[in-house]
C-alpha cells in the first residue's frame, strides 16, 4: 500500500536553484497553480544571478537566427513585464544600446554594417548613427572624430537581484515556498523509476517532477540525480568568470543615459545603475582571469578596467575611483555549444534540467515554455533546438 505522503506529494514541482532562472521557473508554474517549492543551497541571487551585468538583448545574438529568435521572443516577454508592473518593481532600465566604432577602420565598420543588416533582415530595430547623432544621445562620451554608432532602442538592461527578488515575490504571493540555506542532497525514485522525493536537510519533498537550475552547479545536480552518466555529459557547462565593477552611488548620475560599447576590440561595455554609479565589464580583461591566484582579489584587473573606461568617459578618469567602488567576479555558466539546454534527464522520470548563458535575457520566457512543457506533456516548438538529447552519447566537456 502507497503512504500517504506518496499519494499526496507535499509539491507538485521542486525548482532547484534561486537564481534567476529558478525563481522564473517557480514563477510561471505558480500562475498556472502548480504548488510549488523552491530551494537554495545559500540565499537568493548568491550565484552568477548576483553577479551579472545584466543586458537585456537580442543585438548580439546575430549567428544563428534561431537563437536570435529565442533571444527576441524573451524581449516580448520583459516588454509585457514592464507593461504590467512597471520598470521599478523589476530594477529595468532602458534607453537601448549603443555601440560605435572608429569609421577609418574599414573592417570594423564592415562587421558595423553587417551586424545593422542583419538585425533588420531579422526585424529586431537596429539603426545606424553618424557623429552628431552619437553626441546628442551620449554628450559625455568621447568618441572617435569618424564614429559611426549601432544603436538597438529595444535593448535593456536590469539590476539581477532586484529582477529576482521580484520573482521571488511573485512566487510567495501565489502560495509558492522558497527555502533558502536548504540545498537538495538526494533524490529518490520509485520502484517504477519515477522521482518520487527530493530529499533536503529539513526532510523529504514528495514530489513527482523536479526542475533543476543549479547554473554551474547544474552538472552535479544532475549527476546527483541520473542513473546513467550520459545525462551528466549532455547537461555538461563550462565555467567562465566575468568581473563587474560598480562606481560608488550617486558617482555618475547622468554620465550615461543606456548601455554603451566602444568596438574596438576590448569588449568594454558599461552601463547606468539605478544607485546613479556607472557598472563595467570588459570581455579583453575576463580572458585573463584564470590566471588569477586562488583567493586574490582582481584589484588590479579593476583599476586597468576603469583606466580603459576612462578613455571613453573622462569622468572615470579618477585614481582612488577603484578602491571607493564595488569589485565582484560572476562565475557563468556557459554549456558546451553555448546554447541553451532545456529538457528531461533520460535515465529520471520527471527530473528537467535547464542552464543558458543568456540567463537574464531568457529566463522568464524560458520558465514559460517549461511550465507548458511539464502542464501539457509537450515540449513547446521553442525549445525542441534546445533538447539535452542533442548531445547523444558524447563527451561534451
Amino acid at each position: 500500500m502507497r503512504s500517504e505522503s506518496a499519494m499526496k506529494p507535499l509539491a507538485d514541482v521542486v525548482i532547484v536553484g534561486g537564481g534567476i532562472l529558478g525563481v522564473a521557473v517557480a514563477w510561471a508554474l505558480a500562475e498556472r497553480r502548480f504548488k510549488v517549492v523552491l530551494l537554495e543551497e545559500k540565499s537568493l541571487s548568491a550565484g552568477a544571478t548576483g553577479c551579472t551585468f545584466g543586458w537585456l538583448n537580442a543585438t548580439s545574438k546575430t549567428t544563428d537566427w534561431t537563437y536570435h529568435r529565442l533571444n527576441a521572443r524573451g524581449m516580448e516577454i520583459y516588454i509585457e513585464l514592464e507593461a504590467r508592473w512597471g520598470c521599478e518593481a523589476l530594477g529595468m532600465g532602458g534607453g537601448g544600446y549603443l555601440a560605435w566604432v572608429n569609421g577609418d577602420d574599414s573592417n570594423a565598420v564592415d562587421s558595423l554594417y553587417d551586424q545593422i543588416r542583419r538585425l533588420q533582415q531579422w526585424d529586431y530595430p537596429a539603426e545606424l548613427l553618424e557623429l552628431d547623432t552619437l553626441r546628442l544621445l551620449e554628450p559625455q562620451v568621447r568618441f572617435p572624430s569618424a564614429a559611426l554608432g549601432l544603436f538597438a532602442p529595444a535593448d535593456r538592461w536590469v539590476e539581477a537581484p532586484v529582477l529576482a527578488g521580484f520573482f521571488a515575490g511573485r512566487v510567495r504571493s501565489l502560495g509558492g515556498e522558497i527555502r533558502e540555506r536548504c540545498p537538495a542532497v538526494a533524490f529518490r525514485f520509485e520502484d517504477a523509476g519515477h522521482l518520487a522525493a527530493v530529499v533536503t536537510p529539513q526532510g523529504e519533498i514528495a514530489t513527482a517532477i523536479a526542475v533543476l537550475t543549479g547554473g554551474i552547479h547544474l552538472p552535479a545536480l544532475v549527476r546527483m540525480a541520473a542513473r546513467d552518466p550520459i545525462d551528466g555529459e549532455r547537461f555538461a557547462v563550462r565555467r567562465v568568470p566575468g568581473l563587474l565593477v560598480q562606481t560608488p552611488p550617486g558617482s555618475a548620475i547622468g554620465l550615461i543615459e543606456r548601455l554603451v560599447e566602444p568596438l574596438d576590440g576590448s569588449g568594454l561595455h558599461l552601463r547606468p545603475t539605478l544607485a546613479g554609479g556607472v557598472m563595467l565589464g570588459a570581455d579583453g580583461i575576463d580572458e585573463r582571469l584564470g590566471d588569477l591566484p586562488p583567493g586574490e582579489e582582481p584589484q588590479a584587473q579593476a583599476a586597468e578596467l576603469l583606466h580603459s573606461a576612462a578613455r571613453h568617459l573622462k569622468a572615470l578618469d579618477d585614481p582612488g575611483l577603484t578602491a571607493r567602488s564595488k569589485i565582484g567576479v560572476g562565475v557563468r555558466p556557459v554549456p558546451a555549444d553555448g546554447f541553451p539546454i532545456v529538457g528531461p534527464l533520460a535515465s529520471a522520470p520527471g527530473v528537467y534540467g535547464v542552464v543558458t548563458h543568456s540567463g537574464i535575457t531568457l529566463a522568464p520566457l524560458l520558465g514559460r515554455l517549461l511550465a507548458e512543457e511539464i502542464a501539457t506533456g509537450r515540449c513547446p516548438d521553442l525549445l525542441k533546438p534546445y533538447r539535452p538529447d542533442r548531445f547523444v552519447g558524447a563527451a561534451v566537456h
